[in-house]
């Protein structure tokens, strides 16, 4: 049988729609899910300044396109 895993989800501003950060108990992996209008807000937490895997994600009416890239931010 599978244990269950607790993912936490931290709301940076308050907002459930606004940048959150998201984790694994007991895994290194991070999650940080940031709304395209708060992109600028997001250049100051420390933990986007580092390599990572970014997926950009957009909606249009009838497709979702998704790319993904594993960069630096400097």
């Amino acid at each position: 049988m599978t244990k269950g895993k607790t993912i936490t989800t931290y709301l940076i501003d308050g907002h459930p729609n606004g940048i959150r950060t998201c984790f694994i108990s007991n895994k290194i992996c991070k999650a940080v899910v940031v709304p395209r209008a708060k992109l600028l807000d997001a250049k100051k937490r420390s933990e986007l300044h580092q390599p990572a895997l970014y997926i950009l994600m957009s909606d249009s009416d009838d497709k979702i396109y998704n790319s993904g890239i594993i960069a630096d931010p400097h």
